[in-house]
């Protein structure tokens, strides 16, 4: 079990280079963004990312996970170009159509969105990136499946190289605000293609598989239902904000989340792509449920610490990367963000038994049914709370979810997690964070002091009430040194 884990971690490293570069971009663009765009501004942006977000979920039509599904089965690994080459020429036509759709309608689009048709152009160049990025996820996806890790962090890094001085060079040298976003974002996507036409080349066989399709396409569907309803979930604070409050309340949101979410970004996403293949690689084997078991504790402890160190130092790292203080109220509502990213990571790993059992329906209908009460909580509480209430409706929804697809998965597949050690890591943590809060009006130099004094008690007190056990973290860093 031990050189299992050795090799996620090895494994969530590589892919860390790769995935974290598109959001990397995103953070070191921050201090420019809040420079050269309005918050309200930051606003719009951020409703269109999440637009491009559902947009590209949708009409993916969970081919991703279909591939996922066929492409190791013995009956296909003789027509795995096929496969591949028909699903990507599927997508081309989808995304083609959804383009045209998409550009004929942006000034409709744009009133329904922002009130306003000046906004018509921004929504014809998120369109094109939208259609792009459809693309890219079904190459990026194969990489996935053929553990090409190294030239999937490759072809990102230089993806988002491009994205990030052409964003620059448009922003802040020709003034384009948020059409120079998106016009560095299409660019970006034609060097990713042209940068791997071999690759691509090398993985398709110029046939159709009709009625292999149409099996995939009822095998992924479904997984679609989940996919929007986990975004409406995600995305139901910023809509909420915008139509209950305003676009700056949506700024300010959207700058606390996007620095939350690189707990997702930089550490749960690398390893939940590495995890994934092991976890049902595991499913024969003896040990399948132990290290499920320990699999849940671990990824806490890691994601905790992140968690931890980013709510602990908010304050200083908004003031630090923004350049306006109409940001800084931002600082409040990092940490319940940052939970809420926590219990959704940690649902994708309980979750292992609805999978194993087949049982993915489930799946959607919690997800669904969280997402119906997202929205009623955000009704409830973004008129009178704003930013802060979103946040809070965000973070129970996420617990909520975690805790039925918890549920669920246990009666299918019974796993014997540590759960009182997760709760203990989880709730010491939002102890500390909560204490912290009460000196964040102090002067810098207390505040840094009194921070990073609980900072070094957080570890003492894991070890201390032996949540913690010193000896597998020596073993870890043993053989991760070899």
């Amino acid at each position: 079990m031990k050189s299992q884990f050795l090799r996620i971690g090895k494994n969530s490293i590589i892919y860390s280079f790769g995935n974290v570069s598109a959001k990397l971009v995103g953070f070191i663009l921050l201090p420019i963004y809040t420079q050269y765009l309005t918050i309200a501004d930051y606003g719009v942006l951020a409703i269109l990312e999440i637009t491009g977000q559902f947009l590209s979920s949708i009409f993916d039509l969970g081919l991703s996970f279909a591939l996922n599904r066929w492409y190791w089965e013995e009956e296909f690994k003789n027509r795995q170009k096929t496969l591949f080459f028909t699903i990507f020429s599927t997508l081309v036509l989808v995304g083609s159509g959804l383009l045209i759709l998409l550009l004929y309608f942006s000034d409709f689009l744009a009133v329904v969105l922002f009130s306003a048709g000046k906004y018509g152009l921004l929504i014809k160049l998120m369109s094109i990136t939208v259609a792009l990025n459809i693309l890219s996820r079904s190459i990026l996806n194969l990489m996935r499946i053929q553990e090409r890790s190294t030239l999937y962090a490759v072809s990102n890094l230089a993806r988002f190289t491009v994205n990030l001085v052409l964003t620059i060079y448009f922003v802040v040298n020709l003034e384009k605000g948020i059409a120079g976003i998106y016009l560095a974002q299409i660019v970006g996507f034609l060097v990713f293609f042209l940068f791997l036409t071999k690759y691509f080349l090398q993985n398709v066989r110029f046939k159709f598989e009709r009625k292999v399709l149409k099996s995939m396409l009822a095998f992924g569907l479904p997984m679609v239902l989940t996919s929007i309803a986990g975004i409406i979930l995600s995305i139901t604070d910023r809509y909420s904000l915008k139509f209950l409050a305003d676009l700056n309340d949506v700024g300010i949101y959207s700058f606390a989340f996007k620095i939350s979410n690189s707990i997702k970004v930089f550490i749960g996403q690398s390893i939940s792509w590495a995890l994934t293949p092991v976890m049902y690689k595991m499913m024969s084997s003896k040990d399948n449920v132990r290290f499920y078991s320990k699999t849940l504790t671990y990824f806490t402890f890691i994601l905790i610490l992140f968690v931890f160190i980013l709510s602990l130092y908010a304050k200083e790292l908004i003031v630090l990367i923004s350049r306006s203080e109409q940001y800084y109220p931002a600082y409040q509502i990092v940490p319940i963000i940052s939970f809420a990213i926590l219990f959704g990571l940690l649902r994708n790993i309980t979750a292992i038994g609805i999978n194993i059992k087949k049982k993915t329906k489930i799946t959607a209908l919690v997800i669904t049914f969280v997402a119906i009460l997202n929205i009623g909580l955000n009704i409830l509480l973004v008129p009178s709370y704003k930013a802060m209430g979103a946040s809070v409706a965000t973070l129970i929804s996420q617990i909520l979810a975690f805790v039925l697809i918890t549920r669920y998965s246990q009666k299918l597949y019974p796993v014997t997690y540590e759960f009182y050690k997760v709760a203990a890591i989880i709730l010491i943590s939002a102890g500390l964070i909560t204490i912290s809060f009460f000196w964040n009006e102090y002067s810098l130099l207390i505040r840094l002091t009194f921070k990073s004094v609980l900072l070094v008690l957080f570890p003492i007190l894991l070890i201390g009430l032996k949540i913690v056990d010193v000896k597998n973290l020596s073993m870890f860093k043993e053989n991760t040194k070899q």
